[in-house]
């Protein structure tokens, strides 16, 4: 039997509950929230146990930052591929440029060159362009073609990012979640179940 879709995105107009909508999808489940949780809580773990075995001597501010970013990351890798996302940012309205605008505000890379710059500017600059460029070409795609597109284009950028910019370990975890969450979790329109 075919699960039920859900696209009914009536729920709060204001309030902390309609804020959070804008952040991640429309009524979300219990069960949603406390994987978005884990995904939120795991993450900084991962980036703080790369920073150890780095070794590298990092400032308490530099290290918040990450954190910050390792959260964003971890959790919105979960919350965008949720029922709830999907059922958000793909309703009736939404149009392709509102999810190359969510992708192009994404400048975590950018951000963690300035942070580190003795590590990061030409993967930065290669992350951010090669996500941003993948977007573009898989929204020029009928919609048919855009799982295969995201996840090919996500495969590629990830394949050639140790490549050429031979990043640390220090942040080898970060082109994962960057690309999962953006070209794959986010910009693929997908049909949100039912709970």
């Amino acid at each position: 039997m075919r699960p039920q879709s859900d696209w009914d995105v009536e729920g709060p107009t204001s309030g902390f509950a309609a804020f959070m909508r804008n952040f991640s999808g429309n009524r979300r489940t219990t069960l949603e929230r406390r994987a978005a949780f884990a995904a939120m809580t795991a993450t900084p773990a991962l980036a703080l146990a790369a920073i150890l075995i780095e070794g590298q001597a990092l400032a308490i501010w530099q290290i918040v930052v990450l954190m910050a970013l390792a959260v964003d990351l971890g959790g919105g890798v979960f919350v965008n591929a949720t029922a709830a996302a999907k059922r958000w940012f793909h309703r009736i309205g939404a149009r392709d440029w509102h999810h190359l605008a969510f992708v192009l505000l994404h400048i975590h890379p950018l951000l963690i060159a300035w942070l580190l710059p003795e590590f990061g500017w030409v993967w930065a600059a290669y992350l951010y362009a090669a996500t941003v460029t993948s977007t573009v070409i898989v929204l020029a795609c009928p919609l048919y073609l855009r799982r295969p597109m995201a996840l090919t284009a996500a495969a590629f950028v990830l394949a050639v990012a140790p490549l050429l910019a031979g990043t640390p370990l220090l942040l080898a975890w970060i082109a994962p979640f960057y690309v999962l969450k953006l070209l794959v979790a986010h910009i693929v329109h997908e049909e949100p179940y039912a709970a």
